[in-house]
């Protein structure tokens, strides 16, 4: 199955590249030197933390930037070394934007560019899912159509072996509409 978005990262904003790590390089929110990360990246090895980040070498900016999860240990400690993009994917864009503290969400939306995914065109769904069609609709149509469209299209479709099924699915959305959501689409992100 395709991801939803392909992220392009705007690498201005997560660094100061004309300062050290130590020195405070880092403008993503949480990411202090002070605190577990600043452990890490002087413990890691991987790139000198006192050196400007303009001045790392090819394999110092990947590893500061795009090394997978790595066990390290630091001061006879266990950690686990990734770099700010695979930290940042798991840490803020794993989940809903939305729902991210505002300063969070700020950050992410000036540092993250989102787009429909070339192959799945944002649906998540294989191209044998959205071949799929009835009455012309595929899922991905049928998710993103306003409840009271979907009620109507569910409505049109006669099938005795989903039957059951159906009559489940025009509840839910009648209740939808009693409580004022008749307008809600896209719902992809819903959890039903």
């Amino acid at each position: 199955m395709s991801t939803l978005s392909v992220n392009d990262f705007d690498l201005t904003t997560l660094y100061d590249d004309s300062k050290s790590l130590n020195d405070g390089a880092l403008t993503i929110p949480g990411y202090s030197m002070e605190g577990w990360y600043g452990r890490i990246f002087r413990g890691c090895g991987y790139f000198d933390p006192d050196k400007p980040i303009k001045k790392f070498t090819k394999k110092e900016l990947h590893d500061l930037l795009y090394k997978e999860p790595t066990k390290i240990k630091v001061d006879g400690i266990n950690l686990t070394y990734a770099g700010l993009i695979p930290t940042i994917q798991k840490s803020m864009l794993s989940k809903d934007v939305d729902a991210l503290q505002p300063h969070i969400r700020a950050f992410v939306e000036r540092a993250v560019t989102f787009t429909a995914c070339p192959e799945c065109d944002g649906t998540r769904l294989s191209k044998e899912a959205r071949s799929s069609k009835i009455k012309g609709i595929n899922i991905a149509d049928a998710c993103a159509m306003q409840i009271t469209d979907l009620a109507e299209w569910l409505g049109g479709v006669k099938e005795a072996s989903v039957a059951p099924l159906i009559a489940a699915l025009q509840h839910t959305l009648d209740s939808f509409v009693e409580i004022g959501l008749r307008f809600l689409a896209d719902r992809r992100h819903l959890r039903l």
